[in-house]
């Protein structure tokens, strides 16, 4: 049997399967930050984001948000009540996509970073407990080399 090729690195696979427990506990609480897997975050109102109903984000959104990641935090656009991510770990200056701090930040290539955290695991919803529960079981996987990415930067990859 040929070995599995193991994605990230073991500290990255560590913060994902962390991110991975997150998503499963906060999928079972009905008060609890409402999952859109299409959203990097957003606020009702504009007040602080909280793991509450009032604030929706996606996983990546859902892990700044959490507190639960030193090093990866949020903004908010008073004007859009939207979410803007960034990590420490950043240069001073550089100027990061939301995709590529998920990337820096839990050690992935560009590529994983994409399909993970820019929508690109097929689930039936996008929104909601059930999606959050289907993001989680593909980050899993991905985290025991049980599930490639079927998708590049610029769109789904060919044989």
């Amino acid at each position: 049997m040929p070995k599995v090729q193991l994605p990230s690195t073991p500290r990255g696979r560590k913060l994902m399967t962390r991110l991975a427990d997150l998503l499963m506990k906060n999928s079972r609480n009905k008060k609890g930050l409402f999952f859109n897997y299409g959203d990097w975050g957003s606020v009702e109102d504009g007040k602080k984001p909280g793991m509450n109903c009032g604030t929706s984000a996606c996983a990546l959104g859902l892990a700044a948000i959490s507190g639960k990641f030193p090093g990866l935090g949020y903004a908010i656009d008073r004007s859009s009540n939207n979410i803007t991510l960034d990590t420490n770990l950043r240069k001073p200056g550089e100027y990061l996509t939301n995709p590529e701090i998920g990337a820096l930040y839990f050690d992935l290539t560009d590529e994983e970073s994409c399909h993970i955290f820019g929508g690109g695991i097929e689930t039936e919803d996008s929104i909601g407990a059930k999606a959050e529960r289907a993001v989680a079981k593909a980050i899993r996987k991905f985290v025991k080399g049980k599930y490639k990415p079927l998708m590049s930067v610029s769109g789904p990859v060919s044989d």
